[in-house]
């Protein structure tokens, strides 16, 4: 499986694009990638099953008037949402160690005290808390 993504941070602007939080319209691309699988926490039984996962493409956008950032491709009718998704790593002391290490280098690094961050896609918000 092949992915390309695009990063602009000059922004395209989505002229008819409404935001799906405010209703506002223009909404500006700055991130997009091909390809990718449909879910990232979906538990399957097989190998097969993983390799033959559905694919479809990403690409964020943020809304100039209230910050909102959404997936502007996102087809809700390829999502599974049920009891074989688990998002939650917050069970694994091997994870936990893992997100302190980076939260430290992460404040250590780029100074991020009393700044606000995004992380997308954060599931139930473990790692923000964290931080």
């Amino acid at each position: 499986m092949s992915m390309q993504s695009t990063i602009d941070f000059g922004t395209s602007q989505m002229e008819r694009q409404i935001c799906p939080n405010c209703s506002g319209i223009g909404m500006s691309s700055f991130y997009s990638i091909q390809q990718i699988p449909v879910h990232s926490c979906l538990l399957v039984p097989s190998q097969e099953e993983a390799l033959s996962f559905p694919t479809g493409d990403l690409k964020l956008a943020f809304c100039p008037g209230c910050g909102f950032v959404a997936n502007t491709l996102f087809d809700s009718s390829r999502h599974n949402y049920s009891s074989r998704y688990e998002e939650s790593q917050g069970f694994s002391a091997c994870f936990n160690a893992f997100q302190d290490r980076l939260i430290r280098r992460l404040v250590e690094q780029y100074d991020i005290r009393d700044k606000d961050v995004l992380e997308i896609g954060c599931g139930k918000g473990e790692f923000l808390m964290r931080l």
